[in-house]
């Protein structure tokens, strides 16, 4: 049930942020296809599966538990899901495959899921180069970085996405020898899906956005975390792109823009989708120009990124029909969810020292930025 509330409140972020198009990214669960077909998004499924997991005995050092049994099973279970999503009735969901992290699956398992993406014509996508510890542990595995090995499996084509793809050779906090991931990524085709806010939460940057770009590398944008607001994280991307590279021209609005539009678009193979354009679906988003946060207005799109957010955004429409009006979700019940997902929640914080390797409780674990007293 929480995990049905937590996917129906993100998908009504990203509606009220003028997102149309989303790749969900999760664990399968019961009533997830019917969930996205009433939301109204135009939702590609990729159920995550993999038969391994890093976890920490002693809160310093990270080792991995591996479980082919349960992989395997994880693995049929997406993609029966991979399946059902491109049969379902509505033309709105598509399937996508989706071995979870180059460092938690087993080669064998990884060419499974290239043969089955191939198979069945569907993107494949996966998250990689995404933190520090799985670089070095790739490199003591392989002796390559997770660039080179995800290339050597077969991973990196014009069909496919990495998510993050931020600690490749020559990010700075690496200091390692090499410098050939960037060439890696522009060669094979591949997208790489940045998502600014959450690594920036941890101290992380994409080093730089523009120079991914420059090299020829596809970019596209994502949220990998709440809020699940597109136009924050184009904020978030221009801002850590030139705070990065030192340099306020390192790139410009219309390429971050395009990155969550088009190349968004291009990643998952098609032209019709994206844009606005003849043939094209009408996906689009109307924003208030007289809202009171971008004015004056004079640049319409940088007064939307940099000042407006979310907030001026009055309607959404998919596949031609309205999903947003005045700023509501039609789809779904925003309030009804939140109050759900916080009731998973507290029904979660229970089980917190059962799931720490501290047995620390919820509050221990992340104690309140301010302490909580009772009103007088």
């Amino acid at each position: 049930e929480a995990k049905r509330a937590a996917a129906e409140v993100a998908y009504c972020e990203q509606l009220k942020s003028g997102c149309t198009t989303v790749c969900d990214l999760s664990a399968a669960y019961p009533g997830w296809l019917e969930l996205a077909a009433r939301s109204g998004l135009r939702i590609w499924i990729a159920p995550m599966f993999r038969n391994g997991k890093p976890v920490t005995r002693d809160g310093k050092s990270l080792v991995y538990e591996w479980d082919r049994e349960a992989g395997a099973q994880a693995f049929k279970t997406a993609l029966e899901h991979v399946d059902a999503a491109e049969r379902h009735n509505s033309s709105l969901l598509s399937g996508m495959v989706m071995p979870a992290q180059c460092d938690t699956i087993t080669e064998d398992m990884l060419q499974d899921a290239v043969a089955a993406a191939r198979d069945r014509d569907v993107p494949l996508q996966i998250h990689g180069a995404q933190n520090w510890a799985e670089f070095y542990e790739m490199t003591r595995r392989n002796g390559i970085t997770p660039v080179e090995f995800m290339a050597k499996m077969g991973l990196l084509h014009s069909q496919s996405i990495v998510g993050h793809a931020i600690f490749i050779d020559k990010h700075p906090r690496l200091q390692w020898w090499s410098e050939n991931d960037l060439s890696i990524l522009a060669s094979s085709g591949v997208t790489v899906a940045h998502c600014p806010t959450v690594y920036s939460r941890r101290t992380w940057i994409l080093h730089p956005f523009g120079k991914y770009l420059k090299a020829g590398v596809k970019m596209g944008m994502g949220t990998d975390t709440y809020p699940h607001n597109m136009v924050e994280e184009i904020r978030w991307a221009s801002i850590l792109c030139k705070v990065a590279a030192g340099d306020v021209y390192a790139v410009n609005t219309s390429q971050l823009f395009h990155a969550a539009t088009v190349g968004g678009a291009d990643a998952l193979g098609r032209d019709d989708i994206g844009r606005l354009a003849p043939g094209a679906k009408a996906d689009f988003v109307m924003v208030d120009m007289n809202h009171w946060s971008i004015q004056p207005g004079r640049e319409p799109l940088r007064c939307l990124i940099f000042s407006g957010g979310e907030r001026p955004i009055k309607h959404v429409y998919v596949d031609g029909k309205q999903v947003v009006d005045n700023g509501n979700v039609l789809t779904l019940d925003h309030q009804d969810a939140l109050n759900r997902l916080a009731a998973g929640q507290k029904r979660m914080e229970e089980h917190v020292p059962s799931r720490d390797w501290a047995k620390r409780t919820a509050e221990q674990a992340s104690p309140m930025a301010l302490p909580i007293v009772d009103a007088i």
